[in-house]
C-alpha cells in the first residue's frame, strides 16, 4: 500500500499543511511557526502556503526565504498540489509501516528570536491513514531529535478538526538559534479506524 502525504497552507498564522493521500491512505498536516519578537506583536519566522507550486517557504524573516520542506529523504511530491482545509497542499507516496522512521522535516533560522510557538493541523483517510504523530526538535544538523512536553499531536481522523496543535510552546532550548530543526514523525503504526 502506497501513502500519499501532502503539506498545506490557509493563513499568517498558520505555516505549513501536509496530506498523505492514498487510494486507501490520506492524512493532511497543516503547519505554522510562529515567534514573539517583543511585547508588542509576533513575528512569523517562516511559513509556507504552496500556492506557488514548490516546497519553498513563502514568507517570514529573510534568513529563512530559501527554506524548504521535506519528508526523510523522500522529494517526489505530487502535482498538481491538492486542495487543503483552505488553500494548496503538497503530497507524497510512501508512509506505510513509518513507525518512528517517516517523517516530515524542516530546518530554519531563528537566531535573535525567542519563545517560539507552532500550529499544525493534519488529516487521515477513512480507512488505513496514519493516526499518531508526534513533534520532535534537535539543534544544528548534528543535534540530536529531542521529545519535549506537549508534542503529541491529537489523533488524527478524516477531516481538518481532529489533529491540530495550536500555538503550542517550543522548548526555550530553541532560543535565538541559528539552525532549528522540526519534525512530525509517526508515533505508531496505528490507522484512523485502529488497524495497523
Amino acid at each position: 500500500m502506497t501513502l500519499l502525504n501532502t503539506f498545506f497552507t490557509g493563513n499568517m498564522n498558520r505555516l505549513i499543511i501536509s496530506r498523505f493521500r492514498n487510494l486507501l491512505t490520506l492524512m493532511v498536516l497543516f503547519f505554522a511557526l510562529i515567534s514573539t519578537a517583543n511585547v508588542y506583536g509576533q513575528t512569523t519566522i517562516v511559513r509556507w502556503d504552496f500556492n506557488d507550486g514548490n516546497t519553498t517557504a513563502d514568507g517570514g524573516i529573510i534568513a529563512n526565504a530559501t527554506k524548504t520542506i521535506a519528508t526523510e529523504g523522500r522529494t517526489n511530491f505530487s502535482t498538481p498540489y491538492p486542495a487543503g482545509a483552505s488553500g494548496n497542499s503538497i503530497a507524497i507516496n510512501g508512509w506505510n509501516s513509518g513507525f518512528n522512521v517517516k517523517y516530515w522535516v524542516i530546518e530554519f533560522n531563528g537566531a535573535g528570536y525567542q519563545n517560539f510557538t507552532l500550529s499544525s493541523k493534519q488529516r487521515s483517510s477513512i480507512i488505513v491513514g496514519p493516526r499518531d504523530f508526534k513533534i520532535e526538535y534537535k539543534i544544528g544538523i548534528g543535534g540530536s531529535w529531542t521529545p519535549f512536553t506537549g508534542n503529541a499531536v491529537p489523533p488524527l481522523a478524516d477531516n481538518w478538526t481532529s489533529g491540530v496543535v495550536t500555538n503550542l510552546s517550543l522548548p526555550s532550548a530553541l532560543d535565538n538559534q541559528s539552525s532549528i530543526y522540526l519534525r512530525w514523525i509517526m508515533a505508531s503504526n496505528a490507522s484512523i479506524s485502529g488497524g495497523t
